[in-house]
C-alpha cells in the first residue's frame, strides 16, 4: 500500500511541476507581448514591426528558485529577445533590456 501511495504522490508532484513550468512560460510570453506594445511601440513602429508578438518563451536553467536571468522570448517576426523572468508565489515578472532589442543572436 505504501508503495502505491508513493507512486501516485510522485506522479502528482511531477504533473504539478510540468504544469507550473508551462504556465510560467505562457504567462511570461503574454507579458513580453504586452511590454513590447506598451513600452516599445514607437520603436517597433519605426521599424515596421509594430505587430510583433511573443510566440514562445524558453526559461532555461534557474540561477536560484524561480529566477531565470537567461530566458529567451521568441517573436513571430523571427527575433529572439534576451529576457529575465522571475516567479514569486503566483506572480510572474519579466524584464526586457533595451540591449536585447538590438541583439542579432
Amino acid at each position: 500500500m505504501f508503495i502505491r501511495i508513493s507512486k501516485y504522490f510522485l506522479f502528482i508532484c511531477l504533473a504539478c511541476f510540468f504544469c507550473s513550468c508551462s504556465y510560467n512560460e505562457k504567462a511570461a510570453c503574454n507579458l513580453v507581448t504586452d511590454l513590447l506594445k506598451e513600452n516599445f511601440g514607437e520603436f517597433f513602429k519605426a521599424m515596421d514591426m509594430e505587430t510583433a508578438e511573443c510566440k514562445a518563451v524558453e526559461l532555461g536553467k534557474p540561477v536560484r528558485s524561480g529566477f531565470y536571468p537567461n530566458a529567451k522570448a521568441y517573436l513571430d517576426n523571427g527575433k529572439v529577445l534576451k529576457i529575465t523572468v522571475e516567479t514569486k508565489w503566483d506572480s510572474v515578472y519579466v524584464h526586457i533590456s533595451n540591449e536585447s532589442l538590438f541583439d542579432d543572436d
